[in-house]
């Protein structure tokens, strides 16, 4: 761009597409053609480009995609979202401690891990009874094992020693869970050798408990993306990192009843305009399907509606893309696309 200081008009931009994909022969062909800019001028072929707000250019950005509605947000003033609660997968800090494929293998590494830390622990405190904080944390690291084989160290693990926190093996904790992100394994879910739980036990709150969930990337570091719909628990690092969007969360039931299946509107979840059954062929009327009465579960108003996951093909301006919606989408949809709801429905026999 050359800029013409005697110029009557100042931030004219001319812009000219000869078309996409053409070969050498083509473009060399179509410069011959119009000879000079000039003749362009004389086709009357230049487009003047007005940049927008942002500062584009060319193939300006669609501010209405910030109208839509948030798949789920932690800002107290975002509005309507579709999921009011979300979670990073499970960050252990010891993944080959507490993923196994062999639930008897998982048992005994976690058996170990937990006898040589109460081994640790109860000699540490026993060595050291009368020093401060400061102190104790001074003398930890010299004191304690470091073999590999014995013991998988954290920042979190190393506080609660000093903490003199006692560990037990719990046998409940053992559930399944998917590992980056194909992998089916065995997971120890447990908040003591857990790194970070963050809200995964809200997704699941122990080994029996039903839920599904929709999992997308946190982290494109090969501009992908990826939407994967799970019933089991996930790890933190699953191609890329992860976050967790279920269809139900569960939260602690104190008043001894069982699980009530209502939404936060208040309304029973017997499915009326839907024929009352999930693909399994089971009732949808918010009963647990685990038999299990600790917790209850519950939904948002816009996901009592339906779901559907959007996977776009490949587009000229971006390789991939994924969006949820609860309205039909139409067939061109980013580049066209294959979409997946939560809820099937069928016409319902009345006979």
């Amino acid at each position: 761009m050359v800029k013409n200081p005697d110029a009557k008009e100042q931030g004219r931009i001319l812009f000219h597409d000869i078309g996409d994909y053409l070969s050498r022969e083509h473009k060399l062909k179509r410069i011959q053609e119009l000879a000079s800019v000039n003749g362009l001028t004389d086709a009357g072929l230049w487009q003047t480009v007005t940049p927008d707000e942002h500062g584009d250019w060319l193939r300006q950005r669609d501010d209405s995609f910030g109208k839509f509605i948030a798949i789920g947000s932690k800002e107290k003033d975002a509005g309507l979202v579709l999921f009011d609660l979300f979670s990073r997968g499970v960050e252990t800090a010891r993944d080959a401690w507490c993923f196994n494929s062999s639930r008897s293998t998982l048992e005994t590494n976690i058996k170990t891990m937990i006898s040589t830390y109460e081994r640790e622990r109860q000699q540490f405190n026993d060595a050291f009874p009368s020093l401060n904080r400061k102190e104790r944390e001074k003398q930890l690291d010299g004191f304690v094992t470091s073999d590999p084989t014995r013991i998988s160290w954290s920042v979190n693990l190393k506080q609660d020693v000093i903490r003199n926190k006692k560990i037990t093996y719990e046998t409940d904790d053992i559930t399944t869970a998917i590992y980056r992100p194909f992998f089916r394994q065995y997971l120890y879910f447990n908040r003591d050798l857990n790194n970070r739980v963050y809200q995964m036990p809200r997704l699941f709150p122990d080994a029996k408990a039903d839920n599904r969930m929709i999992m997308i990337k946190q982290r494109q570091p090969d501009n992908s993306q990826f939407a994967l719909m799970s019933k089991y628990a996930s790890d933190l690092q699953s191609d890329g990192g992860t976050q967790c969007f279920s269809e139900y969360s569960y939260e602690e039931d104190r008043t001894g009843q069982d699980r009530t299946g209502q939404d936060r509107t208040g309304q029973d979840r017997t499915g009326q305009d839907r024929t009352g059954q999930d693909r399994t062929g089971q009732d949808r009327t918010g009963q647990d399907r685990t038999g299990q009465d600790n917790y209850t579960r519950q939904i948002t108003e816009v996901q009592e509606k339906n779901l559907v996951i959007c996977i776009s093909g490949s587009g000229e301006d971006r390789p991939f893309s994924t969006m949820m919606m609860s309205s039909n989408p139409d067939l061109h949809l980013l580049h066209g696309g294959q979409c997946f709801p939560m809820f099937l429905y069928e016409t319902e026999d009345n006979q």
